[in-house]
């Protein structure tokens, strides 16, 4: 009775945006609707009994949950790591994070008791209703089942709002002025004692910050999978003796070829990111000439002795190298490592 209790607010809110719902009036209204029905559920019949044999809920859907559930713990676990060096808010960041792990949990709970009503009567009723009501229920099921990631972006957009509001509030105290909503202006006033919490709010700031770009990204990711691609225009000697994992040679002369593209500009096309790696030896040209194409062209800073030094394991490869894939579990941990003081790093002889 309790569950029913919790359940009925998003029944009601499901109700109200559901496709099945939509779709249900739009064949109830339409004409000849007896003989489509009759035709719409032979096929949801048979679609069902498809299903049936490959056992299609257990064996795909509940199996990518419960991998979506680990790679987001994973990815959490792996935010409280600091991540490529930034200098993030311990303790507000491990309240994040248990708070989005929690989420995750309460969701899963959510989902082990709807999975029942689901697998056993929900997909299979809407395939009696007809096979256009069986792929409006797949929508709303998809929909259901990462409710959560879209939780996420929520609650990560709403801190970072809160966050610049404040400090705009606060510089404003630092500048004698405060807003009067009264007057709907901003009045003068002496600088109050309370402007010492822009240097609370601040710090923790970029904590608030990669919670909400990591919120976006995993958003983005369920629309869409943007592509990415690494060149390095250096002289090839110098590709072929070290170079970054993944990345492909670029000789400057194919800019002179205006619609020559290599295999990884192919791949990508102009909608993913196309980065750009050798300062100095004219990138920015490259990255401009790229842009003016129509790529979506980046340019990569620094040197191959700068990515050396930051980075001494887990970004660099050679052409012998067989690793190609960049580890970024083992370059945070090396992140982290490079962090600590001298003495701590020493170690006795």
């Amino acid at each position: 009775m309790v569950v029913r209790n919790q359940l009925s607010p998003i029944i009601f809110l499901w109700a109200r945006r559901s496709s099945v719902i939509a779709r249900l009036e739009c064949k109830w209204k339409g004409p000849y609707r007896f003989r489509r029905q009759f035709l719409d559920s032979i096929l949801g019949l048979l679609v069902w009994k498809e299903l049936i044999k490959v056992d299609f809920f257990f064996d795909y859907i509940w199996d990518g949950l419960g991998l979506m559930i680990t790679e987001l713990e994973q990815l959490i676990h792996w935010i409280t790591t600091y991540p490529a060096g930034l200098k993030l808010n311990a303790h507000l960041n491990a309240v994040l994070s248990q708070f989005f792990v929690y989420h995750i949990y309460l969701w899963q709970t959510y989902l082990s008791v709807a999975s029942v009503y689901i697998g056993f009567g929900f997909i299979p009723l809407s395939c009696f209703l007809g096979l256009s009501v069986f792929l409006a229920a797949l929508s709303d099921l998809l929909q259901l089942l990462t409710i959560h990631i879209y939780c996420f972006h929520i609650y990560a957009s709403k801190l970072a709002v809160l966050s610049i509001k404040s400090i705009q509030s606060l510089w404003g105290l630092f500048r004698g002025k405060k807003y009067n909503p009264l007057r709907n202006r901003a009045d003068s006033v002496r600088t109050a004692f309370l402007g010492s919490l822009m240097n609370i709010v601040v710090p923790h700031f970029s904590t608030i910050t990669i919670d909400e770009v990591v919120a976006i990204i995993l958003d983005e990711k369920l629309q869409q999978k943007m592509p990415l691609a690494i060149l390095d225009i250096r002289p090839e000697e110098d590709f072929v003796k070290e170079h970054i994992i993944g990345a492909e040679h670029y000789p400057q002369i194919l800019l002179s070829r205006e619609r020559y593209e290599t295999e990884s500009m192919k791949r990508i096309g102009v909608q993913g990111k196309l980065i750009v790696c050798g300062e100095i030896h004219g990138a920015g040209r490259v990255v401009s000439t790229f842009c003016d194409r129509g790529y979506n062209a980046l340019l990569l800073r620094g040197n191959l002795n700068t990515w050396r030094c930051k980075y001494p394991e887990g970004l660099l490869t050679t052409m012998k190298d067989k690793s190609t894939t960049l580890d970024l579990r083992k370059l945070s941990t090396q992140l982290v490592h490079n962090r600590k003081p001298a003495f701590e790093k020493s170690t006795p002889a």
